[in-house]
């Protein structure tokens, strides 16, 4: 009956049912489904704790371990998430999934290298992992390791081509590594994607800009104080907009 529900979306049935099953039987995996139906639900303490009940009975459950190392990232528990992680690693090696976790916690408190490490190794078990893709890409940018984040951020967008926030951070990689061209070539797609995001087109203005596309610029930047006139950098961008102008005399 749980099973029905979850599989038709309906988690809060789901989760009733499997409260119902547990009442006479306490099973390991149907406290391992009620997690997940919890999980669904954004009751992360409520999974946590069916997770561990599970791990009780079977504590050499590697998919338990994976599943609680989740829902402690969610928690921002993010020691508890890697030893989670790790111990799903020790049970099943190679364990995309774990290594993607462990690389999220290890990017969460700053130990970029071991991220990137473990981004690796959750892709070399999985190449087409589009998660594990994008957090490479982006620990790799933060790190400044740009080109190696730019073929990242490609391979990504092949696997997800209609993420504008992930064309956007391609573009802004390329913009540091000075090529306007091709950034510009990413900003315009992101725009097309996602055209009322402010900060897109103020970071297309500066590209623009950089390529000497002043009228274009301009435009980009009265697209962003008319998408955000109140920003924090509004009268900045006025001023640059009247510098803009001037130019053209």
């Amino acid at each position: 009956m749980g099973n029905a529900l979850y599989n038709k979306g309906d988690y809060k049935g789901a989760v009733e049912a499997y409260k119902t099953s547990l009442t006479r039987r306490n099973d390991p995996q149907t406290q391992e489904n009620l997690g997940l139906a919890l999980e669904q639900l954004s009751d992360w303490q409520g999974a946590a704790s069916a997770f561990r009940e599970a791990l009780k009975a079977r504590p050499d459950w590697s998919e338990a371990h994976l599943n609680l190392s989740v829902v402690l990232s969610h928690m921002d528990n993010l020691v508890g998430a890697a030893g989670e992680a790790g111990s799903a690693l020790r049970l099943t090696p190679n364990l995309p999934e774990a290594h993607y976790v462990l690389g999220s916690a290890l990017m969460r408190t700053d130990k970029e290298e071991e991220a990137i490490n473990e981004f690796r190794e959750a892709l070399r078990a999985k190449p087409d992992y589009p998660e594990a893709r994008l957090a490479l890409a982006n620990v790799l940018r933060l790190s400044g390791q740009l080109d190696e984040a730019i073929g990242d951020y490609r391979d990504y967008l092949r696997l997800r081509p209609e993420d504008a926030v992930a064309r956007v951070d391609l573009a802004n990689s390329l913009l540091r590594t000075r090529n306007p061209g091709a950034a510009i070539r990413e900003y315009e797609e992101a725009i097309r994607l996602q055209p009322n995001e402010p900060i897109t087109h103020y970071d297309f203005a500066v590209a623009l800009e950089a390529a000497g596309e002043k009228a274009r610029a301009r435009q980009e930047y009265l697209a962003y104080l008319q998408l955000s006139p109140s920003a924090p950098d509004a009268a900045e961008v006025r001023k640059r907009l009247g510098e803009l102008t001037d130019s053209k005399k």
